[in-house]
């Protein structure tokens, strides 16, 4: 399958990116995921990689930089009560991806 998004994510996550259509890579660690990123990185056939969290902060600072392709960090997941941070996680990668300051509803003044 060709697809511009490519997903760097530990084997229990896999299946379900897999299932929404992305191209998916499997690292278990830290090392995994940098080999796994720097990979896609020269074969510049992504748009956008998106990388387990706890494995994008340990990324080099110029590899989170990038905007080609861009390279963004995806949330580790939800646990209960967790919906105000999993939209400031959302509302602050945007952000970060584009450049724009974002308000919600109601966030506006």
């Amino acid at each position: 399958m060709s697809t511009n998004l490519h997903v760097v994510v530990p084997a229990r996550l896999a299946p379900g990116y897999r299932l929404a259509g992305a191209a998916v890579d499997e690292a278990e660690d830290a090392a995994g995921a940098e080999a796994a990123v720097g990979r896609l990185l020269g074969q510049r056939e992504s748009g956008v990689i998106a990388v387990h969290e706890p494995y994008f902060t340990t990324l080099p600072a110029n590899w989170r930089g990038r905007l080609a392709p861009l390279l963004v960090a995806l949330p580790e997941g939800a646990h209960p009560g967790e919906a105000g941070q999993r939209r400031a996680r959302l509302k602050a990668m945007l952000e970060e991806a584009i450049g724009y300051h974002f308000v919600f509803g109601e966030e506006a003044p």
